[in-house]
């Protein structure tokens, strides 16, 4: 993977919006954006074990626990298909029957703040 710009989808037949891969050194890190929303992630292997940091800065607070309710659904995704799982990948309505009610509830309670 190289830097650039370009288009990017969640899924194949969505509208493609700008994106842009910022930063690649694999496997340690990885920075890109879309639309106005920027994610960092990398992994930092110890001698067995790999420790996967993701960090996402957006423009509006208001979708952060939906988003980091949909990374969650993402993250266990990737740790049950490492494990040997056939789990499908998960977008959409299908991320968010997965993720449930539940586990936004308790980003929308982690995520609270006062001004």
């Amino acid at each position: 993977m190289a830097s650039g710009r370009g288009q990017v989808r969640e899924q194949p037949g969505d509208e493609p919006i700008d994106g842009e891969v910022i930063s690649v050194d694999p496997p340690r890190a990885l920075i890109h954006r879309w639309a106005g929303t920027w994610c960092a992630g990398g992994s930092h292997p110890p001698p067995s074990v790999a420790l996967l940091t993701l960090e996402q800065t957006m423009q509006q607070r208001d979708p952060a626990a939906m988003n980091a309710a949909g990374w969650d659904v993402c993250l266990t995704v990737l740790d049950e298909v490492l494990g040997g799982a056939d789990t499908p990948r998960a977008t959409g309505p299908a991320a968010l029957e997965r993720a449930g009610r539940r586990c936004a509830t308790e980003y929308v309670e982690a995520l609270a703040y006062v001004d």
